[in-house]
Parts: C-alpha cells; structure tokens; sequence
C-alpha cells in the first residue's frame, strides 16, 4: 500500500524535501576531508561534506555526518576535467572548418542519452540512499559548451530533430517562421540554425536579425534545463525525500545554457558561482524553504565571512569549503572559518531560515533574449571566438549594468527581486505588487 501512495503523489507532482537537508542547520561542507576523522570536522564547525558517487558512505553515515552525493552523473558537459578534449574540438571547428564538432557527443536531446543517464542515476542514488544524503550533485561545472565559452553546439542530428519540432510549436507554421529569421525554408524539417559565424555575417551586411542563430541559443537553454529536470526526477523515483541538482553553475550567459528562470526551475538543489547576479536570480526565482541552495566558499578572510553572511540571508543553506589545503593537514581556510560555523548553527540559523523575506515593489527584468541579443552586438566580428568565460564576466557591459542596479539598489537599502520575461508575460508584476521595473 505505501508503495501505491508514494507512485501516486509522485505522479501528482509532489516533491519531497530531505528532513536533514532543511531541518534549520547551517551546512558547512567540506570538499577535501584529508585524514581528518567526522569529529574532528564536527570540533571545526563543519557539520557536512562531499562524498564522490561510488565512494562508500556507511563510515559517514555511522558518525552522523551528513553528505552531498557528487557526480552522480559523470560528465553532462565539458568541465575543467576534459578542458583538453574541449579544447580539440573548438580548434578542429574553427581551424579546419569542420562541422561535424559543432555535434554535441553527448547530444541533450538524444533519448538513448538519456535512457544510459537514467540507469546510472538510478543504480548511484539506490546504492548511497539508506545513508541518508543531503542531496544528490547530478554533475558539477556543468554546462552546454564548457562553463560559458562560445561554441555553437549542438548539430547532431538528434538536436536538428528536436530543434525542428520546437521550432512548429513556437512558429506554428514555415511561413512565420521565414518571415521571423529572413530565410525561404519550405518544411520545419529542413530548418538550420545560424551559426554564430553566418549571423555575424548578416550582420556586417548591416542586418541585425539575429533570429536563426538566437532561437538555436534559446532551445539549447531549454535543452539543458529539461535534461537537469529528468535527472531530477529519475533522481526522485529512487529517493523521493532527497534533493537532487547540479553544483559549480556558472553565471547567465548566451552559451552556457544558463538561463536561470529555467535552470531554477529544474531542481531543487543548486549550488553556484556568486558570479553575474546569479545568487539574487536564484533567490527571486525559487522557494527558498524548499530547495537546498548553497554556495563554494574560497576563503576565510573577511570578504570571504561577509559573502558568508550575506549570501545566507537571501536564503541560502550552506557552502562549501573549498581548502585545498585540507590534503596537506593545514585547514587554513576551514580553520579561519570556524567560528563563524559554531556561532551559525548556535540557533541562529534556524531563526533566519524560519523568517519571511520582505522584498519592497521593486524588479529588475531577467530578460535572456537581451543577453543574447547584446553579447552578439559586444562581441564585434572576430572578438568571439577569444571570449572566454572571464571575458563575460569582466567584459560585458551588459553583465556591468544589471549589476550596477543591484548594487545601487541595495545601498539605498531596498530589497528588490528579478522578474523573469515568462513571469512578466503571466502578470507577475501586477501578483506581485511592483511599482518600480
């Protein structure tokens, strides 16, 4: 019978919430344990820590240490452990013009994909979840391209195919799509992209009708949220309690696949880079009393305490210690923490959890077609294929201007929340009161 009434509050879209995960603790986490044992930690202040996917978890789960399940998923994209075979890819693209590397390997829409994915998250999850996790890391760093660089992914034949079909749901028909990107195709099936090289072709032509390349942008955004979903949700069938998502998430970018009103909504356990207004996104874009958000924390000097305290009144839960130093016996930044770990979990943690956010009317609109839109128009002619992640984030005069609202609005005082294009087009603003946008 409780297996009849778990199937069915499953199907009815019901997400349970780890007991652990949001029972009012501050979860310091550490990445590295080194040879220090659960108590120790425990004495450090860190009350949590990573454990790799197949590695045993029964000696943490003995100690009462709770963890987060990492690369439960192994390689959903090209993070800094393949930068080399990334690296082959671009150069074999862009130097020798080969288009078979703007395929995608593995393709987000391909099914066999993720009938493959399906069975490692399932046999991962059934075999860690008697030791009761925090949650489940599907991937870490995981992106469409790698982190945020430009790369016109994904050709294959499985992501046209897809593409085709998305492309009739959102024009209904050829002729408005042609009349939409410029083009003369005759049937969605033979529909293809732009290329970021041929839409800069258009435009030094002076035509800045970047549609057949953005809407390419824009399904391959709703690709990688819809397989972050699935993964979720064949997380939830093994473990229906624990939250599941991905760590290292990078900040709102054209290539990415960062669109952060989507990626909020395919999980419920998210921990990313404080980089690009991504922290405020998530926390205007989810409840944060039922998805575990943490960040990475890098040091234990003041601006590293201060993100700590800041970062956890917009709602999120934890972080993790990044201390490489941990492997040589040092702890230096888990050790410059630690009193700031004790006094968390003292009791004000759950005070702070328990109390409702006051956000004034005021919004700033999460517009990603603007973020496509102005990186084609920053870029210039040949500057793209040289834009790095850093680039976005140091570079972008887009990137510069929303920030330079949230922080002018924050040292009025004001609480403020971003309002995503969807939200806008459902009536948010009206919802929810907003007077200033």
């Amino acid at each position: 019978m409780k297996k009849v009434l778990l199937g069915l509050l499953l199907l009815a879209g019901i997400s349970f919430a780890s007991d652990i995960a949001f029972n009012g603790s501050y979860w310091a986490m550490t990445y590295y344990r080194g040879k220090i044992g659960f108590s120790e930690w425990k004495k450090l202040g860190v009350n949590s820590c990573m454990i790799y996917r197949d590695e045993d978890s029964s000696r943490a789960a003995a100690a009462g240490f709770p963890f987060y399940d990492e690369y439960v998923l192994p390689q959903i994209g090209w993070d800094n452990k393949v930068k080399t075979k990334y690296a082959d890819i671009c150069a074999a693209y862009f130097e020798e013009g080969n288009k078979n590397m703007l395929r995608r390997n593995p393709s987000l829409s391909d099914s066999s994909y993720w009938s493959q994915s399906k069975r490692i998250i399932n046999s991962t999850v059934n075999k860690q979840k008697n030791s009761n996790p925090l949650a489940y890391s599907i991937g870490d760093e995981c992106s469409v391209t790698s982190y945020t660089k430009p790369f016109d992914f994904d050709f294959s034949e499985s992501a046209l195919s897809a593409f085709s079909v998305w492309l009739k749901k959102e024009y209904g028909t050829i002729e408005n799509l042609n009349k939409e990107w410029g083009t003369k195709f005759n049937d969605f099936a033979v529909v293809m992209p732009f290329t970021t090289d041929k839409a800069k072709e258009r435009q030094n032509k002076g035509e800045e009708n970047f549609s057949p390349w953005a809407d390419h942008r824009t399904f391959m955004e709703t690709s990688f949220a819809d397989f972050i979903k699935k993964c979720k949700t064949w997380a939830e069938e093994a473990d229906p309690k624990t939250p599941a998502g991905i760590v290292g998430c990078q900040m709102p970018s054209t290539f990415g696949g960062y669109d952060w009103w989507k990626i909020c909504n395919s999980m419920n356990f998210i921990e990313a880079y404080d980089i690009g207004n991504n922290v405020d996104m998530i926390r205007s874009f989810t409840d944060t009393k039922k998805v575990l958000n943490v960040s990475t924390t890098f040091s234990s000097a003041g601006e590293g305490k201060r993100k700590i305290w800041e970062r956890m009144l917009q709602g999120e839960r934890g972080t993790i210690v990044y201390d490489e130093t941990v492997n040589t016996g040092v702890n230096k930044v888990v050790t410059g923490l630690q009193d700031l770990f004790l006094e968390l979990n003292s009791g004000i943690s759950k005070k702070i959890f328990a109390a409702d956010r006051k956000i004034d009317p005021i919004a700033i609109h999460y517009s990603q077609s603007s973020i496509h839109a102005q990186w084609m128009l920053e870029t210039g002619v040949d500057k793209d294929r040289n834009w790095t992640s850093w680039s976005e984030r140091s570079n972008s005069r887009f990137t510069k201007n929303r920030d330079g609202w949230v922080k002018v609005i924050k040292d009025l005082g004001l609480q403020f929340k971003f309002v995503a294009y969807e939200q806008i087009e459902n009536g948010e603003l009206i919802k929810a009161g907003i007077k200033y946008l």
